[in-house]
């Protein structure tokens, strides 16, 4: 029993230095999907960050260090590669300075997250315009469609997410994108 416990421990730390992604096959985009979102707004993103998920990042140094015959080198290089690494329940926070409303009813500014189990969020987003669309991450779920998609818990329920089916892509688009012109005929058509 004791070997195979550490044999699991040591397959969870080799599975930890590969990169997230959280699909095994991706789900094509919907665009109809933006029926899900409670905001589709235009704004400049602000203040974006990426919030790690330090306890998980705690119990797996928990589980390195219960791992045997490794050197104190090889110990902290994977204790190195467990904090710099982007990991599932990690998540994106940043505030929308709104230029335009396309749907419901939001601030000026709001802070919003993007947890993106598919890809894994990345660590800046550019000085664009972007048409995002926002869900509630308490009472909107998009649909499930890749085989192994799942809704992690938002850790920040209180704050909108930016709408996204589980392995599929975000609706988060560059103003001036093909997408953003095909979400705005959309929304035009929904409130007809």
């Amino acid at each position: 029993m004791k070997r195979l416990v550490l044999l699991c421990l040591s397959s969870y730390v080799i599975y930890l230095s590969s990169p997230v992604n959280a699909c095994i096959i991706s789900a094509r985009m919907v665009m109809e999907d933006v029926k899900y979102a409670e905001a589709v707004v235009v704004g400049k993103v602000i203040n974006y960050e990426i919030v790690k998920d330090k306890n998980f990042r705690k119990l797996t140094i928990a589980a390195l260090e219960k791992q045997t015959g490794l050197s104190e080198k090889e110990r902290a290089e994977k204790r190195s590669t467990i904090e710099q690494r982007s990991f599932i329940t990690d998540y994106a926070r940043f505030d929308i300075d709104v230029r335009e409303v396309l749907l419901g009813n939001v601030s000026d500014t709001i802070t919003v997250t993007w947890n993106n189990s598919t890809f894994g969020e990345p660590d800046n987003l550019s000085d664009f315009l972007y048409l995002i669309a926002l869900s509630n991450p308490v009472d909107t779920h998009p649909p499930l469609r890749g085989p192994s998609a799942t809704i992690p818990p938002s850790v920040e329920p209180n704050l909108m997410t930016v709408l996204q089916a589980p392995c599929s892509s975000a609706f988060i688009f560059e103003n001036s994108s093909q997408n953003a012109t095909k979400i705005r005929q959309i929304i035009k058509s929904i409130q007809e």
